[in-house]
């Protein structure tokens, strides 16, 4: 059969299947002439744009430049000959990171020079291409910098950023890395943003909080923040001056991972983690918590309308001794799902990340609450699927030598733990490797 005689919506289909497989898409692209124009949109649907700083002698011309990823040229002739394929991008990244070295001979200097003229290019490409992508929907940007670079780069490219954060299609922006001045000067720039994720925030970005420009009314209906604990409480505190206009109080989702020094039991995060909950208790749908907290979560949210749950807990030897994390995290779910009331409980997907977890500390210590949290899980009536994703770790680098009674929690021993839920059907057991959480 003929590829032009498929009716659109069934090439639409198994594009849609091969979405996330780049060759495919590209054989389909060659050997299928008639879907080249369905398929540009998902080979380009995703983009992301590197730039490299490298910081120099401050001796003239040796100053801090920039380059860019090899491609950018040929980029910006295929969005010059092709106008069409910008306004297929949905998705930007830009990521910067810094080149540090010492000159050590005549030819490097040579050669340094060489480079610090032909980069004064960059943005001659840059603004063309941002300017170019006027249906993005996700903004992600990452400054592995110890300084911001939108407040310094030079006015072409910083007006090309600001015209992609003003698009009335971008609903989400999201800083993986970068400096709390930065986020507040996008943030400014975003009227029509409804996703927020923010990721860890450098500590050299402190700057007189009077200098951080003041951001618009925002009230986004999604806020995944990981960052570390001072930057957190910071920002759900709505500490920053420039902060007051962003209100946390409609979020359908909330994603919380306090950074590694959050220890089980820290009040202050508990109760700043608690505060934000509480005040989206009538929109809130989906809930993932590195947290654990105190008051039981039926208080704090509509056990009717919530419909997703996602807690990442630690191992006891990641854990203080007066709260290890797999005894509290067990004590307040039995606290917050009493089996009498489970039937009003709307959750269809939950998750347990067990990270670094230890057969006897973790699992048969506490034999008997996970064999409570199993008869919570079953009796739940819409709980279409447990998951449980085990991260496997070394364990001979954690754990001291000397011990021979702590194993790695296998895929039998989570079965093991929740033998209901597995004669059900509705365990699903997933293992990772460090680093994957």
């Amino acid at each position: 059969m003929a590829t032009m005689q498929l009716p659109a919506e069934i090439v639409c289909i198994v594009l849609e299947e091969l979405r996330d497989d780049e060759e495919a898409l590209r054989a389909c692209a060659v050997v299928c002439t008639g879907w080249t124009p369905i398929v540009q949109k998902y080979l380009w649907r995703k983009l992301e744009i590197t730039l490299h700083v490298r910081t120099k002698s401050h001796l003239p011309p040796f100053k801090p430049t920039v380059r860019i990823a090899p491609d950018i040229r040929p980029l910006y002739k295929a969005f010059k000959s092709s106008p069409h394929l910008p306004g297929n991008v949905k998705e930007l990244s830009v990521k910067i990171h810094g080149d540090y070295w010492r000159y050590t001979s005549l030819s490097t200097i040579i050669s340094n020079f060489i480079v610090s003229r032909i980069s004064r290019i960059w943005h001659r490409y840059l603004p063309f291409i941002l300017e170019s992508l006027i249906n993005v929907e996700r903004f992600s940007f990452t400054n592995y910098l110890l300084h911001p670079l939108l407040t310094t780069c030079p006015d072409t490219v910083r007006d090309a950023f600001i015209s992609v954060l003003r698009r009335p299609t971008l609903s989400t922006l999201s800083m993986p890395f970068g400096s709390a001045l930065e986020l507040f000067t996008m943030l400014c720039e975003c009227p029509h943003l409804s996703s927020l994720s923010v990721g860890m925030i450098t500590c050299r970005s402190h700057v007189d909080l009077s200098l951080y420009p003041r951001v618009p009314a925002l009230t986004p209906n999604s806020l995944l923040v990981s960052c570390g604990k001072f930057w957190y409480l910071r920002l759900l505190n709505r500490e920053f001056p420039s902060q007051s206009s962003i209100h946390f109080d409609n979020l359908h989702r909330i994603q919380i991972h306090v950074g590694m020094c959050y220890v089980v039991g820290d009040v202050s995060v508990v109760n700043t983690t608690e505060e934000v909950i509480r005040r989206n208790r009538a929109t809130l749908r989906h809930l993932a918590l590195n947290v654990c907290l105190n008051e039981p979560l039926t208080t704090l949210v509509d056990p009717t309308s919530l419909l997703s749950v996602d807690f990442q807990i630690h191992s006891t030897a990641r854990s203080s001794q007066e709260h290890p994390a797999p005894r509290s995290w067990l004590d307040w779910l039995i606290a917050s799902f009493p089996i009498p009331s489970t039937t009003d409980i709307s959750i269809e997907s939950c998750t347990l990340q067990l990270v670094q977890f230890c057969l006897f500390e973790d699992v048969r210590t506490f034999y008997d609450k996970w064999e409570a949290l199993d008869g919570i899980f079953t009796s739940w009536p819409r709980l279409g699927k447990l998951s449980v994703q085990i991260q496997r770790q070394p364990y001979r680098a954690v754990f001291s030598p000397e011990s021979d009674t702590r194993f790695p929690v296998t895929r039998v021993d989570v079965q093991d733990m929740f033998p209901r839920m597995m004669k059900e059907g509705r365990l699903v057991v997933v293992e990772t490797q460090a680093g994957s959480f």
